[in-house]
């Protein structure tokens, strides 16, 4: 059986496997107690293991972020967060003979992809850096990219060699670019912003917070009691500190919402004391309208009534009236016969028979006669009279209770008109509010629900309630 070995294994190179980048390789050229020291990643990833004092966290603190962040502040290297160990330390600080008056190092991380078209792409940055013993601090520091593979396109120094200059790795890269493999050296700033354009892509706040992410992540013996609570605690230290403006915006805006929470809860109290009052106000208006219809119905009946009552009297009124110019017509004409007979009676007294006494007798019982019948004709007008009288009187009496009724009709119609204004008004008050919740989800105005108050009380005061008092 024939065993073939990948090439990155056989020359030992690796090669990238993705379409994104991963770190491949990784550099230490004349720093601490590494001559030309190359770490291979294995898929992105790197084991470092050694005893204390090897050189593992000085590998970290000098290789990722540091070559993404172009800052050589003590704090942001050292993996314990402390100040003691600068950049000239790792260069010769650490030699306590002072073996050398001077000191040039590289450190470097190589990253790697596959194209579009599946080929590979590398992107390789790093720093270059020297200091001098009677400074006792860096003396130079420069950051570059390059297109071009550490070893093979360019050198960053050999073991057991002097390591390049500025101006000599500046010119192999110069001839690299020549060539198709881009590189330059920049300043800090630049060099930043140039990994974060081809590695990532974010926004500066972004990638801020990333290389403080991995700042955190990068401290020693992070996985020996590695928790939930602790990670979450590692990756909340890592974010950046909120602006204090965004944090009393937000607070601004919580408030806010409270009031209007409150708002919302005192409307949807308002609604409900407002359904209270219509189921209860129903109830008393049925009650009030029953009450108003059964008194416009009996105003009705006694309205009928008292028409017809007058419509009789007045019948009986003319009919007594008739009746009396019949009885006056009867007593003009007794009167008439009486004085008729009265003439008659004179004459017969002046009469030689009357004299002799001849017919006295039946002359005065003819006018005896005609005297009752004089006095029983007179008696019968008088009374026709009183009852003419009476007919009068019964029938302005009905028309007076006819127009009572006709009032209390009148006033009645007014309350019920009004209770139906109220309940309109109550309506429309609803629908008000409902409208306004749903224009307003933050809350009605104020003003709104004051106005709507004021026409609610005024229409109480105004309305049925006051006019059946």
């Amino acid at each position: 059986m024939t065993l073939t070995l990948p090439d990155d294994i056989l020359t030992g190179l690796p090669l990238p496997t993705r379409g994104r980048w991963q770190p491949q390789r990784a550099g230490i050229t004349g720093l601490f107690h590494y001559d030309a020291q190359v770490f291979t990643f294995y898929r992105g990833r790197l084991l470092l293991r050694g005893n204390n004092g090897n050189g593992k966290s000085m590998a970290l603190e000098v290789l990722l972020p540091f070559v993404l962040a172009a800052d050589t502040d003590p704090g942001q290297l050292s993996t314990f967060g402390n100040r003691n160990r600068s950049m000239y330390t790792w260069l010769l600080g650490h030699d306590g003979a002072s073996r050398h008056a001077s000191a040039r190092g590289y450190v470097w991380v190589e990253f790697g992809r596959l194209g579009p078209l599946g080929q590979p792409e590398y992107f390789t940055v790093g720093a270059g850096m020297e200091a001098l013993r009677s400074g006792e601090k860096l003396s130079g520091l420069w950051y570059f990219t390059t297109a071009g593979r550490i070893g093979i396109d360019v050198s960053a120094g050999a073991p057991g060699s002097e390591t390049p200059t500025k101006e000599a790795f500046a010119a192999q890269l110069q001839q690299l670019t020549v060539q198709g493999l881009p590189g330059e050296i920049r300043g800090s700033k630049a060099h930043k912003i140039e990994c974060n354009r081809v590695l990532f892509g974010l926004p500066q706040d972004s990638y801020q917070s990333l290389l403080k992410a991995l700042r955190q992540l990068r401290r020693p013996k992070l996985s020996d009691k590695l928790s939930q609570k602790a990670l979450a605690e590692i990756l909340r230290d890592a974010l950046p500190s909120l602006d204090k403006s965004l944090i009393t915006s937000i607070a601004s805006g919580y408030e806010r919402l409270d009031r209007h929470q409150a708002t919302i809860e005192e409307l949807q109290e308002t609604i409900a004391s407002l359904r209270d009052l219509d189921a209860a106000y129903r109830q008393y208006a049925r009650a009030q309208l029953w009450q108003r219809a059964q008194a416009i119905a009996a105003g009705n009946a006694a309205l009928d009534r008292a028409a017809k009552k007058a419509e009789g009297a007045v019948a009986k009124r003319d009919e007594l009236a008739r009746e009396v110019g019949t009885l006056k017509t009867a007593e003009t004409e007794l009167e008439a016969r009486r004085s008729e007979m009265e003439g008659k009676l004179a004459g017969l007294k002046d009469s030689p028979f009357y004299s002799e006494g001849r017919q006295l007798e039946p002359l005065r019982q003819q006018a005896e006669t005609l005297q009752g019948v004089a006095r029983d004709s007179q008696s019968r007008a008088e009374d026709a009279a009183e009852k003419a009288a009476h007919a009068t009187d019964t029938a302005t009496e009905a028309y007076a209770q006819a127009e009572a009724q006709d009032s209390t009709v009148e006033r009645a119609h007014t309350a019920v008109q009004q209770g139906a204004q109220l309940f309109t008004l109550l309506r429309r008050i609803y629908e008000d509010l409902h409208v306004q919740l749903q224009d307003n989800p933050e809350g009605v105005p104020e003003s709104v629900v004051r106005e709507l108050r004021l026409q609610l009380r005024q229409a109480v005061a105004d309305g049925p309630v006051s006019s059946f008092v």
